[in-house]
């Protein structure tokens, strides 16, 4: 399988697209009520707030970790693409193509710039600022030629699920939180639903063998820690 030149598509790759953490409203809410319920109401604002900030993110993760990753394969395509454009083809296809890509081009771009090897330019774009300086095209080509030359066998991609481990460990922290200032006994009654219920507000349905698992690791993590 060919990889994609993300740079021929209109709006190149999500990856470099603005995205937006949003639960909907009545997600939030539901999320509310079942924590005051399981809790008894005693969650107070700042844990709520926490917990809510915590899902949305975890939210937006999750719903990267569903699209399309650039693979080794479309970088090699694009960094190719580019190497025969012209000057303006190559300025576009720097704001079209993925992350990762921009990323080995910039890191080449920075190991020339340590070496002394760029070529820079006076900024002809009339919004730029005065007197800036930018790398010569012929230097953002030899950049482009160094980064397909070290090109590996990694992924441009998001990898594993770092969201889920983020999530569980801020709802722990607003369950402890809850116990400690209500005084009340270190206990593990509703504290799977609660964190279930977070989870699907995040997008996420997890079985509750799953979810045992992350937060056991969560805890041998916290306890680690403390050690240390």
């Amino acid at each position: 399988m060919t990889g994609v030149n993300w740079t021929r598509q209109p709006q190149g790759h999500w990856s470099r697209l603005e995205t937006e953490t949003e639960v909907s409203g009545e997600i939030n809410k539901a999320l509310i009520l079942e924590v005051h319920r399981l809790a008894g109401g005693r969650v107070d604002e700042k844990g709520m707030w926490s917990l809510l900030r915590a899902v949305a993110i975890a939210n937006q993760s999750y719903q990267v970790t569903q699209k399309r990753a650039a693979t080794n394969k479309d970088a090699k395509a694009q960094l190719k693409a580019m190497l025969k454009m012209d000057d303006s083809g190559l300025s576009k296809a720097l704001e079209l193509c993925d992350k990762g890509t921009l990323g080995r081009i910039n890191k080449a771009q920075n190991d020339m710039d340590m070496s002394l090897q760029t070529k820079w330019v006076f900024c002809d774009d009339p919004d730029a600022i005065p007197g800036i300086q930018i790398p010569a095209p012929e230097s953002v080509r030899q950049s482009v030629q160094i980064a397909l030359d070290c090109l590996g066998l990694d992924r441009c991609g998001p990898k594993g699920t770092p969201h889920q481990r983020n999530l569980v460990r801020a709802c722990l922290a607003v369950w402890d939180e809850y116990l400690s200032k209500h005084n009340l006994p270190a206990r593990t009654q509703g504290r799977l639903a609660f964190v279930r219920a977070a989870f699907e507000a995040a997008g996420m349905v997890l079985g509750d063998k799953r979810l045992e698992e992350l937060m056991a690791k969560s805890a041998r993590l916290g306890k680690k820690k403390r050690s240390n």
